[in-house]
């Protein structure tokens, strides 16, 4: 049977397939809420975790972590601004965890999402440039 373009992937079906049953929860909720405010992305696994890309750049992606519960990490989220989000490492990211579903809020998230649509940090052209 062949799968509708707009289809999750196999390989993001099945990293959504082995995680807990409240963690899986969590995450479908959240690949529902990214598929819906960035319909035009494509998904794969990025660093085995299920990641949302426009053009070449990564915008959004969602990993399952023991302690810190389900996380969506947004690859320019310190430009966003926003408080909702924790700025992680050294480059432009910040994230969100969720311990429960009931934490995944679609007025929270749409906006942010939407965000990261349009305020893409441009990764891919950044590491031409530091190659050339």
């Amino acid at each position: 049977m062949v799968k509708p373009a707009n289809a999750i992937p196999d390989e993001i079906e099945a990293y959504l397939d082995l995680q807990s049953a409240e963690h899986g929860e969590i995450c479908r909720h959240l690949v529902a809420e990214i598929r819906r405010c960035l319909p035009g992305a494509t998904s794969r696994l990025y660093h085995g975790s299920p990641a949302w890309f426009i053009g070449e750049n990564a915008v959004v992606g969602v990993s399952v972590k023991a302690r810190a519960g389900v996380t969506l990490l947004f690859w320019n989220g310190q430009a966003f601004k926003s408080e909702a989000l924790i700025p992680v490492g050294r480059f432009k990211a910040a994230e969100r965890s969720f311990q429960t579903v009931g934490e995944v809020s679609a007025k929270l998230l749409r906006p942010l999402l939407r965000k990261a649509g349009e305020e893409i940090w441009d990764l891919a052209g950044s590491r031409r440039k530091r190659r050339a």
